[in-house]
């Protein structure tokens, strides 16, 4: 019961879009309909916004991963199997909120809370932490989308051969399933609308 009740609050937490309500209610902004890709996420938010909303949506976006996740590692067994879907529930609920009928975010920045919120367990961020600046510094890629892919891939390969607590490396690998499905519906619905678009114009 314990952990159906930390899944519940994982996913309530992680479906609270504050890079949707904070533009619109400062600033009466919906990035959501004013950005290039409809994300309701936090770099939109630094660039539709300001850079005082965007990082106080930076914040708290890391706050509603850390916070269930952390409180989960006081209450719960982390080497139990279930911890992985403990895990990946605020990912799940950013990505696929119910009232906004799944159309929710990439589920960059609340990965990374999520991941923080393991700590003293730190391998886990420490690896996302390394492919983002090695895909971001070393061996660049463009745009960002392809970055995020390629990165979560490599961070997903590497949680299954480096963390030995196998319920984290489980959620690890979950976590990085939601991301890249929800990149993946994200390219598929701005190809459709290109397409559409390019229709209407011939």
């Amino acid at each position: 019961m314990r952990y159906l009740l930390f899944i519940a609050a994982g996913y309530c937490c992680g479906s609270i879009l504050f890079a949707y309500f904070l533009p619109k209610i400062l600033y009466d902004v919906d990035i959501t309909e004013i950005s290039d890709d409809k994300n309701p996420g936090t770099h939109n938010a630094f660039k539709y916004g300001s850079k005082v909303v965007g990082t106080e949506v930076l914040i708290l976006e890391l706050l509603k991963g850390f916070l269930p996740v952390f409180l989960g590692t006081q209450f719960l067994d982390v080497s139990n199997n279930v911890f992985a879907v403990v895990m990946a529930a605020p990912v799940l609920g950013h990505a696929y909120p119910l009232y906004r009928h799944g159309r929710g975010g990439k589920a960059i920045a609340v990965t990374f809370g999520v991941l923080m919120g393991l700590f003293p367990i730190i391998t886990p961020l420490s690896l996302l932490v390394f492919f983002y600046l090695l895909f971001s510094c070393v061996i660049r890629i463009s745009p960002d989308s392809c970055k995020s892919i390629v990165t979560f891939l490599c961070f997903g390969v590497s949680a299954l051969l480096l963390i030995d607590i196998r319920a984290v490396a489980a959620g690890c690998v979950v976590i990085t399933a939601i991301v890249l499905y929800r990149h993946y519906q994200k390219h598929m619905t701005e190809s459709l609308e290109i397409s559409l678009f390019r229709k209407r114009v011939v």
